[in-house]
């Protein structure tokens, strides 16, 4: 019988030592620390829910992400595995993705990953229940991150209340991707994305915006989307981490070593916009 761990063959690659001299344990995903290793498969996890696929390594070299002694790379897109420990470092802790807000996991990997040198990073809808473990994916330090105030989030023209302020923590993964989408193409961005976090500025939130060298986006066609695994016909309605597991499969389909993506938010009958890591 085959064997269906999807993390046995990940190793344990760095350790980096947080503020306060709390040393936190990261697993890196890359493209294998041996040769020999295969790429992970699926899990049922014990809640017997259906196989869960962790997004396999980056598809980089050790060498090109990570230097043994100053840490990763903060300059290239870089996935990580956080443990119950760091999420909950952040603040921001949940034990499964499926119980909390997008808007709430976006935190958590936004406080992960500008605690380790990056611009805010992206949660990827997997998980490994057994173990605790969760992916999120951590972007360039040269991402642009500013705070968008309710009058640029009404200037967007998506389809939120024009008579009542928008909170991200109660729109829908949908609504909000469409609104950083249409905030960072403004600007002269590929894509872009909420990190979870108000600013200081009261009912302003920030937004980061990924560089062409970091993400590419595409139009995928609804008949696609709709495929099994995961897929589904409604993107107002199905829940942020099952859309973001099916763009991380539309990505892999695409030929992204990254394998892992999100929605923008923005679609229609017959297509959904897709933003895949670099």
């Amino acid at each position: 019988m085959a064997d269906l761990d999807p993390m046995k063959n990940l190793r344990l690659c760095h350790a980096l030592v947080a503020p306060m001299g709390t040393v936190f344990i990261a697993l890196v995903l890359y493209s294998g620390c041996s040769s020999s290793d295969s790429m992970p498969g699926p899990r049922t996890n014990d809640a017997g829910d259906d196989p869960i696929l962790i997004p396999p390594p980056g598809g980089r070299d050790l060498d090109a992400s990570m230097d043994a002694d100053s840490g990763p790379d903060t300059t290239k897109m870089t996935s990580f595995i956080t443990t119950t420990l760091e999420r909950d470092a952040t603040g921001h802790g949940f034990s499964d993705v499926r119980t909390v807000s997008w808007a709430h996991a976006s935190r958590m990997a936004h406080t992960f990953c500008t605690s380790r040198g990056f611009a805010s990073g992206h949660p990827t809808g997997f998980e490994d229940l057994d173990r605790a473990l969760v992916p999120v994916v951590c972007f360039p330090n040269d991402s642009y991150v500013f705070d968008a105030n309710q009058q640029q989030l009404k200037d967007t023209q998506c389809p939120i209340d024009p008579n009542a302020p928008t909170d991200i923590n109660t729109i829908r993964w949908a609504l909000g991707g469409c609104l950083a989408f249409r905030l960072c193409i403004d600007r002269g961005y590929v894509s872009g994305a909420f990190t979870g976090h108000p600013s200081s500025s009261s009912g302003s939130y920030q937004v980061v915006c990924l560089k062409e060298t970091a993400a590419k986006s595409y139009q995928a066609a609804a008949s696609e989307v709709s495929q099994d695994p995961d897929g589904f016909t409604n993107a107002d309605t199905v829940e942020w981490w099952l859309a973001t597991k099916k763009a991380a499969a539309l990505c892999k389909a695409r030929g992204h070593s990254l394998q892992s993506g999100y929605f923008n938010g923005e679609h229609n009958a017959t297509s959904l916009s897709l933003a895949c890591y670099l």
